[in-house]
Formats: structure tokens, sequence, C-alpha cells
């Protein structure tokens, strides 16, 4: 039988570690149930949310922390990328005018020590359209941090060991979570990320957070459960803020389980050949001819002819783009619909 499967998680396990009474190894075992088994993560959060646990205030008195691996957050028993679409434009958006997401780049500031002016940010926001009557979309989240010449990385499906080895960097961690399943409120959908904080530290069974309706000097800590349930709600989303261009590590969202409607294989050639005509018109604004090496000295490029002409390694460069285009589009919740149709 599987270690992860519901029952080897006795009764007893499972009820202490809701009282937060569970080892380090014994809640690394929780969490790993509960991203593999939808009944297990049910019911911890039921019982979380019926069970009045209050504020946990100190971490474990041997300071010990759980070192999670790197666990997939997609699992057998919940829904794939391939049937789900990732909340690209959904909103940070409860605190105070919908400032959560502009809260959590002001806090990094001030603890950057970074000079800032409130209405400067939030009018600049407001000017780009990253901040919007409803919040902050997701996918914005970071701007104006960029903006002070700071590095940001966004990302899907990261995990525990992500934010660990952030904060151990000394790098920033913004997270989207789900604000209702995170304060326990009772009424909540657990797909919609809607709320925006700073993460500030991991331990074997809190969460440290930056809460935006707070004071900068303020912390809150959350369960790890609830936290993780929470987080769940954005697959994961997590930006992060870093100064050395050495920690910037390309993590592409992963869609080779996402289908690629068969409709759309004529689409895939023509978005490729353009993408190739578009290389090839910037290549020759700078000065490139034809040649059979290349040479950038002499400014010579041997894949500077038709797209006919490429060889088909050559052209699946262009196809893979083009294929990874179309379906993160189909993944952020859009449709290509061909007109007439």
């Amino acid at each position: 039988m599987d270690i992860l499967s519901k029952p080897t998680l006795s009764d007893e396990l499972i009820a202490a570690f809701v009282d937060g009474r569970t080892t380090p190894k014994e809640t690394q075992q929780v969490l790993r149930a509960m991203l593999t088994d939808e009944e297990v993560r049910d019911l911890i959060e039921y019982m979380i949310r019926d069970n009045d646990m209050g504020d946990i205030e100190d971490e474990c008195e041997d300071g010990q922390t759980v070192s999670v691996s790197p666990l997939p957050v997609q699992t057998n028993k919940t829904t794939s990328l391939s049937e789900t679409q990732l909340p690209m434009a959904k909103m940070a958006a409860k605190s105070e005018e919908n400032l959560c997401g502009v809260r959590c780049e002001e806090f990094i500031m001030y603890k950057r020590n970074i000079p800032f002016d409130d209405c400067e940010l939030i009018q600049i926001a407001k000017a780009n359209n990253w901040l919007r009557k409803d919040g902050v979309p997701l996918f914005y989240i970071g701007e104006l941090l960029a903006r002070k010449g700071y590095y940001v990385m966004r990302r899907y499906e990261s995990n525990l060991d992500d934010i660990k080895r952030a904060i151990l960097e000394k790098e920033n961690v913004i997270v989207a979570v789900n604000s209702e399943i995170l304060y326990d409120k009772k009424d909540h959908k657990k797909t919609e990320p809607n709320h925006a904080v700073v993460v500030l530290s991991v331990g074997p069974d809190t969460v440290t957070i930056f809460e935006p309706l707070n004071k900068f000097e303020e912390r809150i800590q959350v369960p790890l459960a609830k936290f993780m349930l929470s987080w769940e709600a954005s697959h994961c989303y997590m930006v992060k803020i870093f100064t050395n261009p050495e920690g910037y590590t390309p993590q592409p969202i992963q869609m080779d389980s996402v289908p690629l409607n068969p409709d759309l294989t004529d689409l895939v050639e023509g978005i490729a050949e353009n993408a190739h005509d578009v290389w090839a018109v910037d290549r020759i604004e700078e000065g490139y001819t034809y040649g059979i090496k290349r040479d950038d000295d002499l400014k010579k490029h041997p894949d500077l002819l038709p797209y006919s002409a490429l060889t088909d390694k050559e052209k699946n460069y262009d196809r893979k783009m083009a294929i990874n285009t179309i379906k993160l589009v189909n993944l952020l919740g859009y449709d290509i619909v061909k007109k007439g149709n």
C-alpha cells in the first residue's frame, strides 16, 4: 500500500496535527498525505475550521524545521494542469481599497530601506494598469519593485522548499492565497486566490507572514496546514524578489500534459513561420546576411533563409514556441476561436 494513502494516518495522528502536537517528521507525513489524498485534505480542513485552535505563537522548543523535499502539487486525485486554469488574472484584493499587492511590495521596500512614497506608488500602479478597482492581478505583483531595480521572478506550482531556499538566500517572497481559508472563514471557494502576503519564515508547524492590513512591524503566525490549503488556491503561485542575477533560475510553466486541440495544427505552423520571419527581420536590421556558418563578427547567419528552406530541427525550435504559446493561452483561461466557427 502507498505510504501516502489515507489508511496510514491514524485518527490520533490527524488529531495531533490539527492540535499542533505533531513532531516535524509526523508533520511532514501529514502534509504529504494532504497533497496526495483529497479526502485527507478535506477532513483536516474541516477539523481545522471547526476546532478553535487560536493563534499559534511559539515555534517548537528545539527550533527544528521540517525538511520538505520538492513535492508535485498536482496529484492523482486532484485536478491536473490540463484540466484547470492557472489564475493569472485573479486579483490580490482582500485589503483596504484592494491594495494588498501594493502593500506587500511597500513592505519589502521598507525592509530593504528603500525610500518610497505611498501615494506615488499607487498612482504609478494605476497608471500602468497594475492596480485596478478589483485589486492587483497576480501576474503584476512585483512590478513596482522591478521599477526600483530589483529582479522579480514569478512561478506557479512552487513548494515549501522554494520558499525556504529563497528566505535562506536573503530573498523576499510574496505568495497568493485564499484569505478565507487562511483566516478560517466559514464561506470560501477553494479554487480562488484573493489575497497577497509576504512569507517571512517557515517553521515545523507554522508560517510567519506579513499581513498587508497590519503595520509593517507586525507579524502573524498561521498554522502550516492552513497556509498550504490557502496557497493551493493559486496553484502555489510565488513571486521572488532578489538582487543577484545569479538567483534567476528559469522555471517555465510545465505544459507537457496539456493537450493541443488538433484543429490548431495549422495555426502552429503559421505562428512558427511568422516567428521565424520576425526573427529574420530583426537580424537583417542588425546588419546580418546569409552565411554558411554563423559568424557574429562578420554578421553572417545560416538560418537567414525562408522558413520552408530550414531543416526540421531548425523548424522545431519555432514550432515548440508556437505550441507552448497556444497551450499557455488555453491554460490561462482563454480560448482561440476561428472566426466563422
